[in-house]
C-alpha cells in the first residue's frame, strides 16, 4: 500500500524534474522508483522500529497539517461570515498549515533532544 502512495505522490514531482533539468524520459519513469522505494519501505515497517518511526515523523506534520488546513477553510469562512475582508481570510487555512507541520514536528524535535541528551550524559 506504501508503494501505490509514494508512487502516485511522485507523479506530482515529475514537472519540478524536467524543471531540473531531467530528461522527460527518465523523469516520467519517476513514479516506478517511487513505488519501488515505498514497497521497500513498507516491508521493512514489519521489521524495523526505526522504519515505522520514520513513518511517523514523515507523516504525522502532513495530516496534521491538512487537519488544521481544514479547521482554517472553516474559520476562514466563518470570519468572512463576520465582516473580515476575503482577502485577509485566505491567509486563515495558510497558517492552521503552518501550526499543523510545527505541531507535527513536534514527536520528532522530542526525539532528537532525548538522543542528544543521551549522548551528553554518555560522555
Amino acid at each position: 500500500m506504501l508503494g501505490v502512495l509514494v508512487g502516485w505522490a511522485t507523479i506530482f514531482a515529475i514537472p519540478t524534474l524536467v524543471r531540473m533539468g531531467v530528461a522527460p524520459r527518465l523523469a516520467s519513469r519517476a513514479p516506478w522508483a517511487g513505488f519501488a522505494l515505498g514497497a521497500a519501505w513498507g516491508v521493512s515497517l514489519a521489521f524495523s522500529r526505526g522504519a515505522r518511526d520514520a513513518l511517523l515523523y514523515t507523516c504525522a506534520p502532513l495530516v496534521l497539517g491538512g487537519v488544521l488546513w481544514f479547521v482554517g477553510v472553516l474559520a476562514g469562512g466563518l470570519l468572512v461570515g463576520m465582516g473580515l475582508g476575503p482577502q485577509l481570510a485566505d491567509y486563515v487555512p495558510l497558517a492552521g498549515f503552518a501550526v499543523g507541520v510545527g505541531l507535527g514536528c513536534a514527536p520528532a524535535v522530542a526525539w532528537m533532544v532525548d538522543r542528544l541528551d543521551t549522548r551528553r550524559r554518555l560522555r
